[in-house]
């Protein structure tokens, strides 16, 4: 036997080896990566036929030149290699019904799933992919693992291999109107990320797939409010602790009860409670007052142990429970001490004032930078170093001052805000950062942002007198508006004059003192009734609010004139107010 032939016939044995191995591999690959691309369900699965078509035409073309192949070593093989190829010959036969099973089985097995429930993760389970996990067929239908979201945090939902186009998704706000926040699935896992402007309060969520399974659970966005003086403590500080609790539609309650267990980086459990005032409960506490002091307070004695520590916040109110985790720093060392003084809740109606007390490690020079949201009004505060600037951008604005710090030395620098009158609402501020002059990059932040709960949440009487009590100590805004005059009769007869109309009732703004559990007498004054033909109208009747022996007065309208003088009523005037405001 001549080493020509030879040498064809084993060049053409692997090739033949070669074009099985590159099939194969192929058929697995291209399968692979199907299923990696977000296709839903129904369209994968077309998808799926149209390459299964394709590869089975594309394996028929494979055979002819494997027929061919094998003919031609059939020619020039050796008598060994021809049973071989005999052999060959028979499995090209069966690799048909083998390539389709086989191409079916792989397509089955990496085509994406669709759980049978599905699972709304948050907080410390969601904070790796290994808890992000659903189990088919073990739950009757989708439960919560947690209640509440701190505002800044992303609602994170199990939805197992569920493609976004599988699923309608729908958020509502706690005044039931439907919401449109940002929504997108990454690997097993649907998020949901809340936006500047979210209300605090309970939202409902429901979530129904193409399979028919539907979700419908409620969760709370921002009702809890944590802040610490410092985002990163050093051993041996007096921590204080702020905390605000708002309800389900997001205004103040103040008679909650709170625990708080924080949490070392070795596991040891610091706790706090309302039950044995470790958690002070303010009793100026209120939605409509402006005070310097936080709703409830605690003050924790930074230990020597380095690390992150876990906050864990309980509230309990008569209707309801909810919890929120958060975290804070300890460190030996920070180039720069940052504590802030600032309210955690606030009357949105009312200007604030924040406080920066700055330490160096070393001497810096730079600039300071502070984030606050886009409709604050920013103005210097009476003490404390001011701003060098206010710029808008984006949805945000940036207060910056350009400092000098020398070690050691403490620095105050100040601002003022004012936000929307509208509530409720949840900002945050911050974080502070650090900027070099020249290159205006980042030398340090801190670790956690400001967070602000707004409440300005009135007592309203539109009729009739009583007595309003008291929720706590302190100011209270009162808005007091006269009734109007009634218009006068117009004359009897054919083309007479008109009657006079009725003076509008005053208004008065006044901000008094009250005590928690006192009663005050109130009266919301009366509209002046119309007069008959060629008759005068009445007068408006005052609205009054009586504190001690003072009593704060919007005036009604006088009533229209009638029949000779045809004239408007007098306005109503306001008394012992500090904004008085003549009727029109």
């Amino acid at each position: 036997m001549s080493m020509v032939p030879a040498t064809r016939s084993g060049f053409l044995k692997s090739l033949s080896n070669f074009l099985d191995v590159f099939f194969l591999a192929f058929l697995v690959l291209s399968s692979f990566f199907l299923s990696l691309l977000n296709l839903p369900q129904a369209t994968f699965s077309l998808i799926r036929f149209i390459i299964l078509l394709v590869l089975v035409t594309i394996f028929v073309f494979f055979q002819l030149p494997l027929l061919f192949i094998n003919h031609l070593r059939a020619s020039i093989a050796s008598p060994q290699d021809k049973s071989y190829i005999s052999k060959k010959r028979k499995f090209i036969l069966l690799k048909f019904p083998i390539f389709l099973l086989g191409a079916i089985f792989v397509f089955n097995t990496l085509a994406p799933r669709s759980p049978n429930t599905i699972t709304i993760v948050r907080g410390e389970e969601a904070s790796s992919s290994a808890n992000l996990v659903y189990e088919a067929g073990e739950l009757e239908k989708p439960r919560l693992l947690k209640n509440d979201f701190a505002k800044k945090e992303t609602v994170e939902v199990a939805v197992g291999f569920h493609r976004m186009g599988d699923l309608k998704v729908k958020v509502f706000s706690p005044l039931g109107e439907r919401v449109v926040l940002p929504i997108r699935i990454e690997g097993e896992t649907l998020k949901i990320e809340p936006t500047v402007n979210l209300r605090p309060g309970k939202y409902h969520l429901k979530i129904v797939s193409s399979e028919g399974t539907v979700l419908e659970e409620g969760f709370t966005w921002g009702v809890l409010a944590i802040n610490i003086d410092r985002s990163i403590e050093l051993p041996g500080n007096d921590a204080l602790l702020q905390f605000a609790v708002l309800n389900d539609t997001g205004y103040t309650i103040c008679n909650a009860d709170l625990d708080l267990v924080i949490k070392s980086p070795s596991g040891k459990k610091f706790e706090f409670t309302t039950k044995d005032d470790s958690i002070v409960k303010e009793e100026q506490c209120g939605p409509n007052n402006l005070i310097d002091k936080p709703d409830y307070y605690a003050h924790f004695l930074v230990p020597d142990e380095i690390g992150a520590y876990s906050m864990i916040l309980t509230a309990r109110t008569d209707n309801d429970e909810h919890t929120i985790t958060d975290s804070f720093e300890v460190r030996k060392i920070v180039p720069f001490d940052v504590a802030r003084t600032a309210p955690t809740r606030i009357n949105p109606t009312f200007p604030y004032s924040v406080k920066l007390h700055l330490t160096s490690e070393e001497d810096w020079r730079g600039t300071v930078v502070e984030t606050v949201p886009l409709g604050f009004e920013i103005s210097p505060s009476a003490s404390g170093i001011s701003y060098d600037g206010v710029e808008t951008v984006g949805e945000e604005k940036i207060i910056s001052w350009n400092l000098s710090l020398y070690r050691g030395k403490e620095v105050t620098i100040s601002y003022t805000f004012d936000a929307p009158d509208k509530s409720p609402e949840f900002y945050l501020l911050g974080p502070l950062r650090f900027t070099q002059d020249k290159l205006a990059l980042t030398s340090f932040e801190e670790a956690r942002m400001w967070q602000i709960a707004a409440d300005a949440s009135p007592k309203e009487y539109t009729s009739g007198s009583g007595q309003f009590t008291a929720e706590f100590t302190g100011d209270h805004t009162i808005i007091l508006i006269g009734g109007g005059g009634g218009g006068a009769g117009g004359a009897s007869s054919t083309n007479g004059r008109g009657g006079g109309g009725g003076g509008g009732g005053a208004a008065c703004i006044s901000v008094v003192s009250l005590t928690k559990d006192q009663t005050y007498d109130y009266s919301v004054g009366a509209l002046g009734g119309g007069g008959a033909v060629n008759g005068n109208g009445s007068n408006g009747a005052a609205s009054t609010f009586v504190v001690g022996g003072t009593t704060y007065s919007a005036g009604g309208g006088g009533g229209g004139q009638a029949p000779t003088v045809y004239t408007g009523g007098t306005p109503g005037t306001a008394s012992n107010c500090d904004t008085n405001r003549t009727g029109g």
